[in-house]
């Protein structure tokens, strides 16, 4: 600039010489086509008029040099179309650097104009402006340079907008903390996030190394500068750690480190991105909890056990001290509340609240409830029920019950003592956590439950199995004697003594058959729900006495004594041939399980409003273990094959339902092997005095030795056996028999022979014994259709007996019948038909 006013100066006052002159004016008009830069030449005083400009000059004011050579200073501000550097502000001439410099000889340096072209565009000029002096120091002109700067200040302009939405942006941007980092990690920009996340005010963290916010492990570790490292390499570094803030606090944050680069692509430095994601590193977590919770309870047969390591993992994450697990228990005839699992609290206090009831404490109060129950600092200082975990320093305490299906398992409470309060998030991780415990000791219990289903399944079948041997050896043991005497009475060579101990012994198994087979019906009965009772006052003392008649004999034979010791005056409503049963099974048992010379003891009290039959022997006694199961269904104490003692082992559970039916209780006590028993019944006593009726009592048939003579019945039996002993058996009573095959065959008989009575079978093929009652009942009277009717059958149940009645039978007799018996209910039904 300096060499160019000289330049110039030389060309404006070297006139001596013309030729000299000439050649600067030459050499200036040719600097002022080439030079790439706006100027305009202001001559001599006064008026410092514009005496040359640069090509340039013309091209950004629009205007050609014809337009501006020749302006005086006074107009400088119209011709230029000149305005401050705001774009906005006409100056005055004293502010226009080509005057300031001819005027007042002041030097301009990059002073900002904008200056409005001929066209009306604007463009934005960087001016210089000089005096130019002569020899004597006075000013002659002045010379302006100027260069066009329009393109670098809309830039700058753009840039600072796009600064400015940076940072309304970073600054608007409160959930993220967004920060710069220079090369050397020093901080040099910090947004209103990073404030509310990090604690640190802007002023007093620029600066400052960034490693402040890392955690001392992570420092230790090199974590900051292996992130910018990343960032580098990668163009951006990732990252989720725990980070510090300025109280000391941490927080798991998420951030993303990226290089900040130059237009010309070199590094200047880092930003920093990061969010507080504790809340969603918590719910994670939580959930993975949840989920290793569930995996692990699935996975066990024993919920409890898993509770301390579970309690372990959930006190880690939510700052617990305390739990406490209480189990839905029977105790003392109702349900309470056992403490099986707990954590935080001494043996001794343990020990105190190891039992409580429903409603008492807050663990009582949440079964009580059903729903559950949630306590801060505050509301556990004031809260009834919580007087004694705030004795033990609790301050906040959520307790959950244990419900699966409506059912209240029992509950499970977390306390800790160091915090006041738990979050919405944390209680329902407590609940649900309860809920998969629920489930688990639901499904635990199940799975028990199967368990001994299947053990008790094998146990029954294995009892079946053994009843089935026992049974078949049973009723097989008393067809040896039958058939062998059978056969040695068949060939004739007996004499007089040993045909009748054969004809005793074919009897005495035949009736032990009987009864083994009246036992299997019972049980039927009894199983079906079909044992039914013939209700009446009884005289118990009758009773007991009949069934002792019947069980003299074995006891004789085994020289064992009965003694006895009878109230007289004890009635009670029943069954007769049930008590009997009752009493007789006792007895029997009593008799069988004690050795020869042994001794049974009978008695019948009044005990309060009761009947009491105690039956007690010196016998074998019964094994402890066996004991809770005397009265059990197919159970014997030896089922083995080398047992002492026969029978199905049904005796005693027949004894207890039977008992049950007449609304009382039997027991049975033992010292043990060895030392005998004691069975004891209990009966509800009737207000009347026991009167039996006489029909009732077991009488022996009648003394005539033939009670049927003049008597016709009608046989029908498709077994040939059946019918020859049934017809024998009548005839021997007088009665005159006739005998069939068939129904069809009676139909027959029953016109040509008109009998008193008709017996008949019921399961026959072609016709059984209901069709052919239904369709003797059509006939009339002097058809026979009115004949007096007996079922006798081995379809002896209950159901059976109801549909011979139905059928028009007038009594049901189970096979096999004792020959007595069988006339005994002839004569009863024909006479009562007699009398009728």
């Amino acid at each position: 600039m300096t060499s160019l006013a000289d330049f110039t100066a030389a060309a404006l006052y070297n006139n001596q010489t013309r030729q000299a002159a000439e050649s600067a004016q030459s050499l200036l008009h040719m600097l002022l086509e080439h030079v790439p830069e706006g100027i305009t030449i202001a001559g001599e005083p006064p008026d410092f008029p514009i005496v040359a400009t640069s090509r340039v000059a013309q091209e950004l004011l629009g205007k050609p040099s014809k337009t501006i050579l020749g302006l005086s200073s006074g107009n400088y501000i119209q011709s230029y179309g000149l305005f401050l550097a705001d774009g906005a502000t006409r100056p005055t001439l004293e502010q226009i650097p080509l005057y300031r410099a001819t005027r007042y000889g002041e030097t301009v340096s990059n002073e900002e104009w904008v200056i409005e072209r001929f066209d009306g565009s604007r463009i934005t000029a960087l001016v210089q402006a000089v005096p130019l002096r002569d020899a004597q120091r006075q000013i002659i002109g002045a010379i302006n340079c100027w260069r066009d700067i329009t393109e670098r200040k809309q830039a700058e302009k753009a840039l600072r907008e796009s600064e400015t939405r940076f940072r309304l942006m970073v600054e608007s941007a409160k959930e993220y903390a967004i920060f710069t980092l220079d090369l050397n990690g020093m901080i040099t920009s910090w947004n209103s996030g990073a404030e509310r996340l990090l604690g640190y005010q802007e002023a007093e963290i620029l600066g400052r190394d960034g490693r402040i916010i890392f955690t001392p492990e992570d420092n230790a570790r090199g974590k900051a500068d292996q992130e910018k490292q990343i960032a580098l390499a990668q163009g951006q570094a990732e990252n989720e750690r725990w980070h510090v803030r300025k109280d000391g606090s941490r927080f798991w944050g998420s951030g993303l480190v990226m290089p900040l680069q130059t237009e010309v692509g070199t590094t200047q430095g880092f930003i920093k991105i990061m969010q507080d994601r504790t809340k969603h590193r918590q719910a994670d977590e939580r959930l993975r909890l949840l989920y290793d919770t569930t995996s692990d309870l699935l996975a066990t047969e024993q919920p409890l056990a898993l509770m301390h390591n579970l309690f372990s993992k959930l006190a880690a994450q939510l700052e617990l001290d305390d739990y406490y697990q209480y189990m839905v228990e029977e105790k003392d005839n109702q349900q309470m509340l056992h403490l099986s699992s707990y954590a935080g609290i001494s043996e001794e206090v343990a020990q105190a609240i190891a039992w409580i009831e429903f409603g008492q404490y807050l663990c009582g109060l949440v079964a009580q409830a059903r729903r559950q129950i949630v306590l801060n600092q505050a509301q556990i200082a004031t809260h009834p029920n919580a007087q004694s975990i705030c004795s033990l320093g609790i301050t906040a305490y959520a307790g959950q019950p244990l419900i699966v299906q409506g059912r209240l398992l029992g509950t499970l409470s977390f306390a800790s003592r160091t915090r006041t309060n738990f979050t919405p998030e944390e209680i329902d991780l407590l609940q649900s956590t309860c809920d998969q415990m629920a489930i688990a000791l639901e499904r635990a219990n199940l799975n028990a439950s199967l368990q001994q289903q299947a053990e008790q399944l094998i146990q029954v079948n294995r009892i079946k199995d053994e009843f089935l041997a026992v049974l078949s050896h049973e009723l097989r043991s008393p067809l040896n004697p039958i058939l062998g005497w059978t056969k040695l009475l068949q060939s004739g060579k007996l004499d007089a003594a040993k045909t009748a101990q054969a004809l005793a012994t074919i009897e005495r198994n035949a009736k032990l058959q009987t009864e083994l087979i009246e036992d299997l019906l019972d049980v039927s009965r009894i199983l079906q729900g079909k044992l039914s009772l013939n209700i009446r006052q009884v005289n118990l003392a009758m009773t007991v006495e009949a069934a002792l008649e019947t069980v003299s004999l074995a006891a004789q034979a085994k020289a064992i004594e009965i003694q006895t010791t009878f109230d007289a005056q004890v009635g009670v409503l029943g069954d007769s041939s049930r008590l009997q049963q009752i009493v007789w099974n006792l007895v029997s048992n009593a008799v069988k399980f004690t050795p020869p010379g042994g001794r049974v003891a009978v008695r019948l009290t009044r005990v309060g409003n009761q009947a009491q039959i105690t039956v007690t022997d010196t016998g074998k006694g019964i094994d402890p273990e066996f004991l809770p199961y005397v009265f059990e269904y197919f159970r014997q104490e030896d089922g083995a094959t080398t047992r002492q003692f026969g029978g199905l082992g049904l005796g005693l559970a027949i004894v207890r339902h039977l008992v049950e039916l007449h609304g009382g209780s039997v027991a049975a006590d033992s010292l043990g092997e060895g030392q005998g028993a004691t069975f004891t019944v209990k009966l509800p006593i009737s207000d009347k005095k026991g009167q039996e009726n006489p029909e009732q009592r077991l009488t022996s048939p009648s003394t005539t030795d033939r009670p049927l003579l003049g008597m016709r019945v009608l046989v029908v039996d498709d077994e040939p056996d059946m019918r020859d002993v049934i017809a024998f058996s009548l005839e021997q009573s007088g009665a005159e028999v006739m005998t069939v095959a068939s129904a069809a065959a009676a139909l027959v008989a029953l016109a040509q022979f008109q009998p008193d009575i008709l017996l008949s079978d019921i399961g026959m093929p072609g016709m059984d014994g209901y069709m052919l009652l239904r369709q003797v009942r059509t006939l009339s009277p002097e058809e026979g259709g009115q004949v007096p009717a007996i079922a006798l059958t081995a379809y002896a149940a209950e159901v059976e007996q109801q549909q011979a009645l139905q059928a028009g039978f007038q009594r049901h007799l189970a096979k096999p019948v004792e020959p007595d018996i069988l006339v005994k209910e002839i004569v009863k039904l024909l006479s009562n038909r007699q009398r009728t």
